[in-house]
């Protein structure tokens, strides 16, 4: 065994690993004063992919020249390379939409119950601030408000656990010799996540808002005074 000097020149980010990427001729030079004529006598393959440039416009006619061509196996364009991969982010896409209904059912729910429960264990107060002339505009907002605090202050560490989880899902389960994803959590991903929590926060709302307008104002103000 012997070792070919290399200069590398670059990084290239790629999910799937063990690929490298060597000048042409550079790779046809060394592997001739390394193999010399063993390799044409064994018949060894100095290499086994090519990447080919081609002039725009140009690359099924020449993909369709290189399936031609002896000992050639497969020709993959940058088209064919990216519908795989269209294919498997859809495929991937389906999943993580499972995920992010459940994620939402579980959100909704535990925000249900936490307005439910607060705004019936204030229902009387609520009822004597109405009686004083408070408008519903005025509850509500009231309502809303604290509860837009609470949220708020679980959006943070919520996002830093998602991100945590991520990190963990990725880089430590699925990433391997073979393949090397990346764990991004994009701008547009956190915008999403808050305001569809606020939606979720005002639908989840929405049912108590509606019992307490239906409160009978002198039965709750005289279960207070008594």
């Amino acid at each position: 065994n012997r070792a070919l000097p290399f200069e590398v020149a670059g990084f290239v980010a790629e999910p799937f690993g063990g690929t490298c990427y060597v000048d042409l001729k550079y790779v046809q030079r060394m592997a001739g004063m390394y193999l010399g004529s063993r390799g044409v006598e064994t018949g060894d393959d100095l290499f086994n992919v090519v990447v080919v440039g081609v002039r725009p416009g140009r690359e099924e006619s020449v993909a369709s020249e290189l399936r031609g061509l002896p000992g050639v196996t497969q020709v993959y364009t940058r088209s064919t390379v990216l519908s795989v991969f269209e294919e498997l982010v859809g495929a991937v896409k389906v999943l993580f939409i499972i995920f992010y209904v459940m994620a939402f059912s579980m959100g909704f729910a535990i925000m249900f119950t936490m307005i439910t429960v607060s705004v019936m264990e204030r229902r009387r107060e609520v009822a004597t601030v109405r009686t004083l002339g408070a408008g519903w505009g005025r509850v509500f907002t009231f309502l809303t408000v604290e509860t837009v605090l609470v949220v708020a202050a679980a959006l943070v560490p919520g996002i830093l656990l998602g991100w945590f989880l991520e990190w963990v899902l990725v880089e430590k389960l699925l990433t391997s010799e073979r393949i090397v994803p990346d764990t991004v959590l994009s701008g547009a991903t956190i915008a999403l996540v808050i305001i569809a929590t606020f939606v979720l926060m005002i639908i989840s709302e929405l049912p108590s808002v509606r019992r307490l307008l239906k409160m009978d104002l002198a039965l709750e103000t005289k279960e207070r005074a008594d």
